[in-house]
C-alpha cells in the first residue's frame, strides 16, 4: 500500500494478495488490515459456469461490481441479469448466489462490508502466482467447513 501526505491510500495492482479458490482467480485488493475493519474489496476473474453455491452472510453485506461479462445474481426473491457497470447489493441475513452465465470470463469487484470474508478467502484459497492460467484443481470440503467459522451458512442441493 503506497500513502500520500494525507493519509489516502493508494494500492497498485502489484499489491494485491492474488488467490485461486475454488477454481476462481480471486484477487484481495485491500483487506480489513488496511481499512480498520471497516470493509474489504475483492476482484473475482471467473469462467463461463463458474459460481458459489446459495448461502447467506450472518456479518456483512456483500456488493458487487460487474466489469466484464455476463452474469446471474439471485436470491431469495428471483434472478437479475447484470453485465458491466452493473452494482449489486446482497444484504447480510438474505440468500443469494451468483454465475458466470456469459460466453466468456467475467471479472466483478466483490465488497464486503465489514471486513472479514476475505480472511475465510485467504484461509481456503491456493495463491496464484504471475502467469498462472490454470487453477489447481476445487476442494469443496474446505469450504464448505470454514464457511460457518465465518458466518456463512451454504445452501446445497439435495443428492
Amino acid at each position: 500500500m503506497h500513502m500520500v501526505e494525507n493519509g489516502i491510500a493508494a494500492i497498485p495492482e502489484s499489491a494485491r494478495r492474488p488467490l485461486w479458490v475454488m477454481g476462481s482467480r480471486l484477487d484481495i485488493v485491500i483487506g480489513g488490515d488496511q481499512t480498520g475493519g471497516a470493509y474489504a474489496v475483492a476482484e473475482d476473474r471467473s469462467a463461463p459456469g463458474f459460481g458459489p453455491p446459495p448461502h447467506v452472510h450472518e456479518n456483512e453485506d456483500e456488493a458487487f461490481y460487474v466489469v466484464e461479462g455476463e452474469y446471474l445474481f439471485g436470491g431469495e426473491n428471483g434472478e437479475v441479469r447484470a453485465g458491466p457497470g452493473t452494482f449489486v447489493h446482497a444484504p447480510k441475513g438474505h440468500l443469494h448466489w451468483w454465475r458466470n452465465v456469459g460466453d466468456g470470463p467475467g471479472r466483478h469487484l466483490e465488497i464486503f462490508i465489514p471486513a472479514g470474508l476475505e480472511r475465510m478467502f485467504e484461509e481456503v484459497g491456493e495463491p496464484a502466482a504471475e502467469g498462472d492460467r490454470e487453477p489447481p484443481p476445487p476442494d469443496p470440503a474446505r469450504l464448505l467447513e470454514a464457511g460457518p467459522r465465518y458466518g456463512i451458512t451454504f445452501q446445497l442441493p439435495d443428492r
